[in-house]
């Protein structure tokens, strides 16, 4: 929700995301021991039972066939001496053919050794890396299921240990997605309080992309816990639990989106991501209703049209005051906020004043939301004429914005250009600046 400086200066709420956040309990959105899917050391058998090793999947050379050199040198051997031996019979036909054979023995050498020479080269080269993929289980042959199911068991053993329950994973990266996201929003919240809006807005959307991929994980999480475990497990239950939280910070982070984009006067766009918060937010009665509600009253303001910016503030008090919470001063000031642009200063004090009440006790004096009350306060002293008022209340909002935001932030800016020209209407006569660093000093 976003607390109105009668400057036109919001601020915006994305702490209510934050807290809703911070709730979640990191060790019920991930299950305990008992997890769903196997542990990953039984999804795939160790790499050295999927393949052999490599030294049994060929066989060396020397082991595939015997030495050819030997085999050419006996052949050779056994010539010689089948030719001394019976020089004087008719063996010398056959000498033609033991030298054909030696020849195509030497060839066979040669040929071996060089598809060796070529096997080696080969394995030198790089291969192309190839992605490791896990295979989906296919149905086995009816052949072979009847084969195992005729030599397998045909019950286990009275002694065998049980069979251990499926493990349940806990998605471990469901924190991470988590924490990150608030920082972003964290982020989102500091650019939005600087008046950058664009930034806020470009941050806004990186933490509501994390928040949509926690939710991814618990909605597909949870039918998991309610086959294995049982829709009324503690597990079970707390994961449900967190769901419909995190649906309500996805909700809350669309209507931040919205804001951050009704402050940079995209309206159209504005009204689309407030309307996309309502979808769920209504439909749950989620507390967080309130602040889209404020959102959609100020987009209403902006294109001065108060009549439906009151309307809508009413919807949302309806659920602040009933909630008694923070909202209610953020609440409270912005419908002063549309009184005073309407005229009616002395019911815009009124609804200030209600709101201040509010922030002191809850957020303390030096708050940058008490800041901007106290300077709607002092506004509207000034445009009752009433200066003697207005300086202290204006320069109280001053000093604790300058302090956060600096000189250069817009609400910063605003407040000092009404406290000059509040100054301007007194009796002093020295230069504003002078008096503007002494006071401070004080």
């Amino acid at each position: 929700m976003n607390t109105e400086n009668t400057t036109g200066r919001p601020e915006n709420a994305a702490g209510q995301t934050e807290d809703a956040a911070a709730q979640l309990d990191a060790t019920t959105i991930a299950s305990d021991a008992t997890t769903i899917a196997p542990d990953a050391t039984t999804i795939a058998p160790d790499a050295t039972t999927i393949a052999p090793d490599a030294t049994t999947i060929a066989l060396d050379a020397t082991a595939i066939a015997p030495d050819t050199t030997d085999i050419v040198t006996d052949t050779i051997s056994a010539a010689e001496d089948i030719q001394a031996g019976h020089e004087k019979t008719e063996t010398t036909p056959y000498l033609p053919i033991l030298t054909i054979a030696i020849v195509a023995i030497a060839a066979a050498v040669v040929f071996n050794l060089d598809a060796q020479d070529d096997e080696d080269a080969s394995a030198s080269l790089p291969q192309p890396a190839k992605p490791i993929t896990i295979a989906q289980p296919e149905s086995p042959d009816p052949s072979m299921e009847t084969l195992l199911q005729e030599l397998g068991p045909k019950s286990p053993p009275e002694d065998a240990p049980p069979k251990p329950e499926p493990k349940i994973l806990p998605h471990i990266k469901f924190d991470e997605i988590n924490k990150e996201a608030l920082a972003f929003s964290e982020t989102a919240e500091k650019y939005y309080r600087q008046g950058d809006c664009a930034n806020a807005l470009a941050w806004h959307r990186k933490a509501l992309g994390n928040f949509e991929t926690a939710l991814g994980h618990l909605t597909k999480q949870l039918p998991l816990f309610e086959e294995k475990l049982g829709p009324d497990h503690d597990t079970t239950a707390k994961t449900r639990n967190n769901i419909a939280q995190m649906q309500s910070i996805v909700a809350s982070t669309n209507s931040n989106i919205g804001e951050a984009h009704r402050c940079q006067k995209q309206y159209t766009q504005a009204m689309k991501w407030f309307r996309q918060a309502l979808t769920v937010q209504e439909s749950t009665k989620d507390v967080n209703t309130a602040t889209t509600y404020n959102n959609i009253a100020l987009v209403y303001d902006d294109q001065r049209n108060y009549a439906r910016a009151l309307e809508w503030l009413r919807k949302d008090l309806a659920i602040s005051e009933a909630a008694q919470n923070i909202g209610t001063a953020t609440t409270y000031n912005n419908i002063g906020m549309v009184r005073f642009h309407q005229g009616e200063v002395a019911d815009a004090l009124e609804w200030y004043r209600k709101a201040l009440a509010i922030q002191e006790k809850s957020l303390g004096a030096e708050a940058p939301d008490t800041a901007i009350t106290h300077g709607n306060i002092g506004e509207a002293y000034r445009t009752q004429g009433d200066y003697a008022n207005a300086l202290p209340e204006l320069l109280n909002a001053y000093r604790t914005l300058v302090s956060q935001y600096g000189e250069n932030n817009k609400n910063t800016r605003a407040v000092r250009g009404n406290l000059a020209r509040a100054y301007d209407k007194t009796d002093n006569t020295g230069p504003f600046a002078e008096w503007l660093a002494e006071s401070l000093s004080q």
